[in-house]
C-alpha cells in the first residue's frame, strides 16, 4: 500500500510478514515515544490491514508522574476512537531480580490475562532497532552465546514487536510529523540501570566510532543468529532423540556414549542442555567445558552439576539425573528381614510374600522357588541388602563369583548396588538379586517333597 513515511512503511511490511493482516491486536503502550508511535502506526493502517485493535497501559507505581502517563494513553486512544484498558500493577516492595525485572513480568502476566479477556491474538510491544542492538550487547558481555545472540526475536509466542528494523530517529520524524511527543520516563535517563548506560554511553561511542551502519549491522547479525540458532536447535532435537531414552523412573536421560561423542560440540551443547533443563540446571558455557572435560577422562567418572544433577560415564553409557548421594562410612545396613517359613512382610520399600508350594508346582511369574529337599542351604533365609562376602552362583551361569564382581561384570551403577534387594541364606549365599538375576538355588518347579515360593516387589 501507498504507506510514505519510513516508519509506517516498515510497519506495514511487518504486518505482512508476521502474518497480522485481519488479526485481533492488543498493543502494549506505555505513553513513551516508541508505543505511541507504534499505536499511531497500527491505527493508520487499521482499516487497509483488517485490523482490529486494543490497547492496554499501566501504572506500575514507582513514580510519581506514572498515573499521568496512563491516563496520557488513555485520552490518546479516546482520540483515535480505540478501546483502552488501564491498569495499577502492585510490584510489592521485594525485588529478587530489581525493580525493572519486577515490572517487566508483572506487565507481560497482565498483558496476557487482558488478551484473553478482549480475545486479542496477539500482544504488540514497541521494540526498536535500538533496543535490539542494547539487548544483543548486553547478552554478549554476559557470556551468551549464539542463542543469546538472537536478542529480541519478532515473534515469540503471541509476543510480535512490529518496529524491530525502525530506529528511534525515524520514531522521532514520525511522532514530530504528527504533532505528538509522547511522555518521557525520566527513569530511562538513570544511569543506575544497565541498559540506560548501554544505550546513553556504549551506543553513542559504537557509532562515533564505527559509523551509524554499525547499528543496522549488529541488528542484522542478530537475524542471522536467530535462523542458525534456529536449524542447530532442530539438528539437536533430532539427535536427542536419537541419542537419549529416558532413565528409569523418568527423571534424567541415558543413551550411548560413543554416539554422544560423536557429535559435534555444538550439537552436543544444545543436547546436554536440554537434558537438563527439565532437571532445573541452566548449563552456561562453563558448565558444559567441566562436561567437555568429563568426556575425556579414564572411566567410569562423573560430573556434577547444581541441584544434585550429574553426568556419570560408565561402560559405553552416558547418564545424566539426580543420583543418591554415596553413603558416609559410618552408615549401617537395614536389618535384614528373616524368613523361616509362610510370612508377608516387608523390607525397606519392597513388599516380600513367603508361602508354601506343594509338590511339582512351579512359582508364579515373578516369583523365585526354593526346593525343601536343598540340604546345602543355610538357614533361615533372608531379604537385605549386599554385605562383604557375597558369593553368586548365577542360573544359567559356570561357578560362583563374588556379588561384587558379578555386578561389574553385568554393568550395574555403583550407586544402585547398595539398593538392590537380595535373597541369600544365612552363610551369605545369593539366592536372588530381585529383579536381575536368579541363582543356581532357586527352581522353576519344586520337587515331591514341595518347597517355598518367594515374592519380592516394589510396594506401590
Amino acid at each position: 500500500m501507498g504507506a510514505t513515511n519510513p516508519l509506517l512503511a516498515k510497519v506495514d511490511r511487518a504486518i505482512e510478514d508476521l502474518d497480522l493482516c485481519g488479526r485481533a491486536i492488543l498493543v502494549a503502550c506505555s505513553g513513551g515515544p516508541d508505543s505511541t508511535a507504534l499505536l499511531l502506526a497500527l491505527a493508520a493502517l487499521k482499516d487497509a490491514r483488517g485490523l482490529s485493535i486494543w490497547v492496554a497501559t499501566f501504572d506500575h507505581g514507582l513514580r510519581p508522574d506514572s498515573a499521568r502517563d496512563a491516563l496520557y494513553v488513555e485520552r490518546l486512544c479516546r482520540a483515535l476512537g480505540l478501546p483502552c484498558v488501564r491498569r495499577r500493577l502492585d510490584l510489592g516492595t521485594r525485588f529478587a531480580e530489581g525493580v525493572e525485572a519486577a515490572a517487566r513480568a508483572a506487565r507481560y502476566a497482565a498483558l496476557d490475562e487482558i488478551a484473553r479477556e478482549v480475545g486479542a491474538q496477539v500482544i504488540a510491544t514497541g521494540h526498536t532497532i535500538e533496543d535490539q542492538v542494547e539487548t544483543v550487547l548486553m547478552r554478549l558481555a554476559s557470556g551468551a552465546g549464539l542463542a543469546g545472540a538472537r536478542g529480541i526475536q519478532r515473534r515469540r509466542g503471541q509476543i510480535v514487536r512490529p518496529l524491530l528494523e525502525v530506529t528511534r530517529r525515524e520514531v522521532r520524524d514520525f511522532l514530530n510529523e504528527r504533532r505528538v511527543r509522547g511522555r518521557l520516563d525520566p527513569t530511562n535517563s538513570s544511569p543506575a540501570f544497565t541498559r540506560n548506560r548501554v544505550r546513553h554511553q556504549l551506543l553513542p561511542a559504537l557509532t562515533q566510532a564505527l559509523g551509524e551502519t554499525s547499528i543496522k549491522a549488529i541488528a542484522r547479525f542478530a537475524r542471522v543468529a536467530e535462523r542458525d540458532e534456529r536449524c542447530l536447535q532442530s539438528l539437536a532435537e533430532q539427535a536427542f532423540r536419537r541419542v537419549c531414552r529416558p532413565l528409569a523412573g523418568g527423571f534424567g536421560v541415558e543413551g550411548s556414549l560413543d554416539e554422544l561423542r560423536a557429535l559435534d560440540a555444538a550439537l552436543r551443547f544444545r543436547l546436554l542442555r536440554d537434558a537438563v533443563s527439565p532437571l532445573g540446571v541452566r548449563l552456561d558455557f562453563d558448565a558444559f567445558e567441566r562436561l567437555e572435560a568429563a568426556l575425556q577422562k579414564p572411566l567410569p567418572t562423573r560430573q556434577t552439576l547444581p541441584n544434585g544433577i550429574e553426568l556419570r560415564l560408565r561402560h559405553g553409557r552416558f547418564e545424566i539425573g539426580p543420583f543418591a548421594p554415596a553413603k558416609s562410612p559410618e552408615s549401617r545396613p537395614p536389618e535384614p528381614l528373616r524368613i523361616e517359613g509362610p510370612l508377608c512382610g516387608r523390607f525397606q520399600d519392597w513388599r516380600v510374600n513367603v508361602r508354601r508350594l506343594d509338590p511339582r508346582t512351579a512359582p508364579a511369574p515373578g516369583a523365585v522357588a526354593i526346593d525343601a529337599t536343598e540340604k546345602r542351604l543355610v538357614w533361615p533365609l533372608m531379604v537385605r541388602t549386599r554385605a562383604p562376602g557375597d558369593v553368586f552362583a548365577p542360573a544359567s551361569g559356570v561357578g560362583r563369583k563374588k556379588l561384587k564382581r558379578w555386578l561389574i561384570d553385568a554393568k550395574i551403577p555403583r550407586e544402585e548396588r547398595d539398593a538392590l534387594a537380595l535373597l541369600t541364606d544365612a552363610s551369605g549365599e545369593v539366592l536372588w538379586v530381585v529383579g536381575l538375576k536368579e541363582s543356581r538355588w532357586t527352581t522353576r518347579q519344586v520337587g515331591p517333597d514341595g518347597g517355598f515360593e518367594v515374592s519380592i516387589e516394589r510396594a506401590r
